[in-house]
Parts: structure tokens; sequence; C-alpha cells
């Protein structure tokens, strides 16, 4: 704790400690304000043109199979 108040700056007056864990979904509230420039950009997938084959129905690892792909999360 001394380290954290030293090291934020922050006054031992302004700590509050709560045995267990803190609930913070209280925090999505703030997510919902209007403020798009605070927020990341949002994730559109996509299949590399490499990988792309045409054919919607053919397995990703059939594709991988063929080629010389390493396709990683």
């Amino acid at each position: 704790m001394e380290l954290l108040l030293r090291e934020l700056d922050v006054d031992p007056g302004d700590v509050i400690e709560v045995p267990g864990l803190l609930d913070l979904t209280s925090l999505w509230q703030i997510y919902g304000v209007d403020r798009p420039a605070l927020k990341d950009p949002p994730f559109v997938p996509a299949t590399p043109r490499r990988s792309a084959t045409g054919n919607t129905q053919e397995h990703l690892f059939d594709v991988a199979r063929r080629r010389r792909v390493v396709h990683h999360p």
C-alpha cells in the first residue's frame, strides 16, 4: 500500500480499502458516454487475400494445407 501511495502520489486520506474484489460493472455507464475519440475503433474481421479462395464452404485448414500459410489467433 505504501508503494502505491508513494508512486501514484496519492494522499492516504483518499484511499478506501474494501475487503474482497471490486465490482467494476458500473464502469459500463462510463463507456456509454458519447465520446468516440476515447474509444478503440471497432474491429472488423477480414480474411487475408492469400487465404481467400472464393469457396465459402472450404475449411481454413484445407487452405492452409495446400499453401504455406500460418494462421494464428
